[in-house]
């Protein structure tokens, strides 16, 4: 069974003071991490993720002191798995880092971390924790090896007992080999969930003057340039068309040009006269 624990902050929110239980104000450190730990939801894998806002000046900064924090806590607690700092067209600045922790000290490391930045004039904006349940998943994995050992250990003590050429013993054969690969899954998935609740996965995502926490992009301008990219192609789409027609425009204004002038009115002129001419000897005929 696999259970999916989200919490979103709005940037709002982490500046804004609720009453508890108690009547106790909540702070913001309380708001940057859940108040969750891993002794109260064993077997859960956590994932942290944080998005904060900063000047563009301060993100390479922040970034370097989260990354020494982690590298202080030493690599069996902490590890730097993805590092991210960039400086777009639009001189946007971001940067995200990534990082393994010890459960045990996630949480603490988050509240650590969303401190340093408010020291560096810059805001949480978005906290998210999801969460896995893990260690349901072993138990039945291990439910299930249990009984993949009983059956090979059934099939080997028929094995032994038949001729090697039987045909029974072929396809006990056959079986025998299809429950080992299915035990070897199983051992590997048993210790890729075991790995996984042994490391928090966090992500910490920083945004500077030019972005919005959430969006790749400012969404403003982002919206200023489609619509300039929309005029452009709607007049460029003018001009072919005005490029298609134009020439025939030009052949027909010259035609009419050609059967209004004096020369082809004479030609008109007389042409009508030889035909009422013509017409004239028809009938006197």
């Amino acid at each position: 069974m696999q259970t999916k624990i989200g919490l979103c902050l709005a940037a709002s929110l982490a500046f804004v003071s609720c009453s508890g239980p108690g009547g106790e104000e909540a702070t913001h450190e309380d708001l940057a991490s859940p108040q969750v730990s891993p002794t109260a939801a064993p077997g859960v894998a956590f994932r942290f993720s944080y998005d904060y806002s900063l000047d563009d000046g301060m993100i390479s900064k922040v970034q370097e002191a989260h990354a020494a924090a982690c590298e202080k806590l030493g690599v069996a607690r902490c590890r730097i798995t993805g590092l991210r700092y960039q400086i777009d067209d639009e001189d946007r600045v971001s940067g995200m880092l990534q990082v393994k922790l010890d459960p045990r000290i996630a949480r603490q490391f988050g509240k650590q971390a969303t401190a340093t930045v408010e020291q560096n004039d810059g805001k949480l904006v978005t906290a998210e924790f999801n969460g896995e349940d893990v260690g349901s998943q072993i138990s039945t994995t291990q439910e299930r090896q249990a009984d993949l050992r009983a059956r090979i250990t059934e099939i080997e003590r028929r094995l032994a007992s038949l001729n090697a050429g039987d045909r029974e013993a072929t396809q006990l054969q056959a079986q025998l080999e299809q429950l080992r690969r299915e035990l070897s899954e199983g051992r590997a998935q048993i210790a890729g969930g075991q790995q996984r609740l042994a490391n928090t996965p966090m992500t910490f995502n920083y945004f500077g003057e030019g972005g919005i926490a959430g969006f790749d992009e400012n969404p403003i301008e982002q919206s200023w340039r489609l619509m300039v990219e929309s005029f452009v192609v709607m007049v460029s789409v003018l001009l072919k068309v005005i490029g298609a027609l134009l020439p025939w425009a030009i052949l027909l204004a010259l035609l009419m040009l050609l059967w209004r002038s004096r020369p082809m009115l004479a030609v008109r002129s007389w042409w009508r006269r030889r035909m009422g001419n013509t017409d004239e000897q028809e009938s006197g005929t």
